[in-house]
């Protein structure tokens, strides 16, 4: 029997999002438990819980979950080059040790740190 025609025979979808699921190069079912590949990443990412994959999260909550760790990163940043740049280190240092340009390091985190001064002060 040829493979095209075992496929045609045996198409399988996957339990928990219902789209088809592929065939590795050596014949066998990517993924684990009648779920697809992504499905089977997102359960072992979740700690393998006994009721199945989490649910795909949707497209507006993916992209608020980097927007997230973006402004969380970025916070993080500002707060150690101003921690630098109290501790006396140049402009140029401080910037190349939290690792943005000096430009960058002008316009947002002096400006930054200058008005968190003056709500402080």
């Amino acid at each position: 029997m040829t493979r095209t025609g075992l496929e045609a025979r045996t198409k399988a979808f996957c339990r928990c999002c219902h789209k088809p699921r592929t065939r590795r190069k050596n014949g066998c079912w990517r993924g684990a438990h009648n779920w697809c590949g992504t499905c089977t990443t997102r359960w072992y990412a979740a700690g393998k819980p006994p009721e199945g994959p989490p649910p795909r999260a949707g497209e507006a909550q993916r992209i608020a979950a980097i927007r997230d760790t973006c402004r969380q990163a970025q916070e993080a940043r500002i707060e150690d080059y101003a921690f630098l740049r109290r501790s006396g280190e140049s402009q140029e240092t401080a910037a190349a040790r939290v690792g943005v340009s000096t430009r960058t390091a002008r316009r947002v985190y002096e400006r930054t740190s200058i008005s968190a001064r003056g709500e402080a002060a």
